[in-house]
């Protein structure tokens, strides 16, 4: 009977382990693999500002992933593009040009007295040309003359340059900004406070908008408008091109570039 009992174990051992190996790969069968999950990105961000404004230059956008792909889903795409612009070609420069230097102004009497003459520029600088070296004007203090001084003032309220040649508001000096042609209106600051919170530097090449063209001789002319004063204020334009904000002069409304 030993025999038979010890068989009988066995076999109901083995049936026993058969049923539980087959349900185990029943329930291995039935677990699905988990969904496939593809990469996602975020939309292009807006076109960048051109590299160059002639010649050819390149702007890019991005974009970011904001979904990394699992399980075999789809790879990402480029996050990167690029396309050319202001592919014309640039313009020549141009370099500046003084005109004859005119006749000498009477000697004036007062200090520091003198004389002087001026000169214009008949082809400004553009497209990059070299600027015009020297000086628009020359002045000579060496004259002598038999008229008297008449002393010019400024008005009380109004800041004398020491040039003689402008009167000024009191509230111009000390900005930094040179607002008497001698940039007199500078010495002697203990504290220079700028116009504006923040530094920007000029439009560029805004010397130009101030050049001439005279009609009757079909050419370009010397500085007719002074585009380097801001008469104490902080107002700027933004260079879509070139993405930052300049500082406008005073007598320039509106400017686009």
């Amino acid at each position: 009977m030993k025999p038979s009992y010890t068989v009988l174990v066995v076999l109901l051992v083995v049936i026993f382990l058969t049923f539980e190996s087959h349900g185990w790969r029943r329930r291995r069968r039935r677990r699905r693999a988990p969904p496939a999950i593809h990469c996602a990105t975020s939309p292009w961000m807006q076109w960048s500002g051109c590299s160059l404004t002639c010649g050819g230059g390149v702007s890019t956008r991005t974009r970011t992933i904001i979904r990394h792909p699992q399980h075999g889903g789809r790879g990402c795409p480029h996050l990167t593009e690029t396309r050319r612009c202001y592919t014309q070609p640039c313009p020549v420069p141009v370099t500046c040009k003084w005109g004859n230097w005119g006749t000498w102004s009477p000697c004036d009497p007062c200090f520091p007295g003198g004389r002087s003459r001026a000169r214009n520029i008949t082809t400004p600088a553009m497209f990059g040309g070299a600027q015009c070296p020297g000086t628009r004007a020359l002045s000579d203090y060496f004259c002598t003359t038999q008229k008297t001084c008449i002393v010019r003032t400024c008005p009380q309220n109004m800041f004398s340059c020491l040039d003689g040649l402008g009167c000024i508001s009191k509230r111009l000096r000390c900005n930094g900004d040179g607002d008497c042609s001698d940039f007199s209106d500078e010495d002697d600051c203990s504290r220079t406070q700028s116009p504006c919170r923040r530094t920007y530097v000029g439009i560029p090449n805004i010397d130009i908008a101030g050049s001439g063209y005279d009609i009757t001789k079909l050419r370009e002319e010397g500085r007719l408008l002074d585009n380097d004063k801001y008469n104490g204020r902080c107002m700027t334009v933004r260079s879509g091109e070139l993405g930052k904000r300049f500082r406008s002069p005073a007598n320039i409304q509106s400017y686009r570039f």
